[in-house]
């Protein structure tokens, strides 16, 4: 279940009077038009040995009834990473995804060619990389992920808080099963959403959301994530890395904060924060993902 329809379930269930929710769905006429501006920082820390990476990408969004196509117009370095050094990462076609009524991505409309675009890009990224066509089925299913997560990650990470249904100041919670990008079985997860705050004289909502994943189904997913993208290890060394993997510590949590629109719907600022921790090892990334009002083009007799 989706964190937005698993928090539906829980404000239906658990309020005395649904009704005095109040609902922020998304409305868009057809064509409308909006741009994105996503900064993006991810430091990571190796035992100890720390590497920061930022990237700040534009993109136009185009909606239609069931599909949000995303036209990446630029990317640029940040946090002292040259502008050069980010520009192959640019892959060059548009994305169309399939969403929900929150704009929640459900598929890839155009997988083949963004799927040919991910693997050109890899290409440029990192020319001693194997070609996906001819992967095993462990380092297909990496690959594939890979897909799903360069399209939808943004689109997905600003839906979140949209077309929700909540009642001021009170937090709602939900358990969820998480399904990785990248394969594995679903990880079991605790969330919240709550409505902060209302302005109805400059018809803003801020919802914040939270979510942190059950360290013992985690590590068994990941285990068998790790395991299947080698398809060339024996039973025994596959039983030896899955079983350490999965002794590993681990905990990931994330949150975020979501400036809704409410005539639209849409999320105009959204500042989130993600830690995954995996042994020595640690990840953080955080967004500032700015959109701007969503404009429809003249209509013609």
């Amino acid at each position: 279940m989706k964190p937005a329809a698993a928090v539906l379930a829980a404000a239906l269930g658990g309020l005395a009077a649904p009704a005095a929710a109040e609902g922020f769905p998304v409305r868009l006429d057809d064509g409308a038009t909006w741009t994105m501006t996503v900064e993006h920082t991810v430091e990571t820390n190796r035992a100890g040995a720390k590497e920061i990476v930022g990237t700040t990408t534009t993109s136009q969004l185009v909606w239609e009834p069931g599909v949000v196509t995303v036209h990446q117009l630029s990317i640029a370095g940040r946090d002292g990473v040259p502008d050069d050094a980010v520009q192959a990462l640019n892959l060059g076609v548009p994305i169309e995804l399939t969403v929900d009524e929150a704009l929640q991505p459900t598929g890839i409309r155009n997988e083949a060619q963004v799927r040919d675009a991910v693997a050109a890009m890899l290409k440029r990224t990192s020319p001693n990389s194997p070609d996906p066509a001819t992967v095993g089925p462990g380092k297909a299913a990496i690959f594939k992920g890979m897909v799903d997560e360069l399209a939808m990650r943004d689109v997905r990470r600003t839906s979140l808080g949209q077309g929700l249904s909540l009642k001021l100041r009170k937090t709602i919670t939900y358990e969820d099963a998480v399904q990785s990008s990248f394969g594995g079985p679903p990880m079991a997860a605790k969330g919240s959403f709550t409505l902060v705050s209302r302005d109805a004289a400059k018809n803003r909502a801020v919802i914040d959301w939270a979510q942190q994943l059950d360290p013992e189904s985690a590590r068994r997913s990941v285990a068998d994530i790790a395991t299947g993208a080698f398809d060339d290890l024996s039973k025994d060394q596959a039983k030896t890395l899955h079983k350490s993997v999965t002794q590993l510590p681990f905990d990931q949590r994330e949150e975020c904060r979501h400036e809704i629109d409410v005539p639209t719907g849409l999320a105009l600022k959204v500042q989130c924060s993600s830690t995954v921790i995996l042994g020595d090892i640690s990840r953080v990334e955080r967004w500032t993902i700015t959109q701007t009002q969503p404009q429809t083009p003249a209509k013609t007799n």
